[in-house]
């Protein structure tokens, strides 16, 4: 409802049940439930379906990543459950969120704190500590973890300990990537472990299919590190 050119928000029966004094009000869903994104000041918070109010209208932005709040205040991220009680203060320098990197995934999620980077999962546990100075989603639970000098692959879901000696890795299909170590290519399988050592000089993608040239011969890569 519109009051004064402010909003507020009625329930099913016409009812008042948050009073008008905001510059716009928006519904969402999280998850089936229904939530209101409301501005103040030019700063977001949430109201639940009641009219209760989960998050003050203290933020930067305020996005629902399922099951949590991605929140940013004062140029810094949080995260908070639906309760609105805090898994992290708003304390990271980064946060991947949809706003600001729209092709990433939700999670797990990129965090930043003094210029190093870690990874988080949606309960808000931390899967790799804040330690590596670039990190790269290569898709679904593997990342490259840079250490500063050198590339390792990690897997979400298998939280292996990364091995830091490559110069690039790609995401090379069927939980393979592809691993450059110089001048030369290789292949790993999604713990890190090597399939091919690195002694092929090229790497390319064609027509979907990865491929590999060694003595002026190009090979397809297969399923469980076989080139043909």
């Amino acid at each position: 409802m519109k009051q004064n050119g402010k909003w507020g928000i009625i329930d099913t029966k016409g009812k008042s049940i948050v009073p008008a004094k905001f510059e716009s009000v928006e519904f969402d869903y999280c998850s089936v439930r229904l939530i209101f994104k409301v501005t103040q000041n030019e700063l977001t918070g949430v109201y639940d379906h009641t009219g209760k109010e989960v998050l003050a209208p203290v933020y930067d932005f305020v996005i629902y990543a399922t099951p949590l709040f991605k929140v940013k205040k004062n140029g810094k991220y949080g995260l908070y459950k639906t309760s609105g009680e805090a898994i992290t203060e708003p304390v990271f320098d980064y946060l991947s969120n949809k706003k600001e990197n729209p092709l990433l995934a939700d999670w797990p999620a990129i965090f930043g704190q003094k210029q190093k980077f870690g990874l988080i999962n949606e309960k808000g546990e931390e899967l790799l500590p804040a330690k590596a100075s670039n990190i790269l989603p290569l898709g679904g639970a593997l990342f490259a973890v840079n250490s500063g000098k050198a590339f390792g692959l990690f897997n979400t879901s298998l939280k292996n300990e990364p091995e830091y000696k490559y110069d690039e890795l790609i995401y090379a299909g069927n939980n393979m990537v592809a691993a450059r170590k110089g001048s030369k290519w290789g292949v790993l399988d999604n713990s890190g472990k090597v399939l091919v050592k690195p002694e092929y000089e090229e790497f390319k993608e064609e027509n979907g299919q990865p491929k590999f040239l060694k003595g002026g011969k190009w090979y397809t890569l297969g399923r469980g590190g076989a080139l043909k």
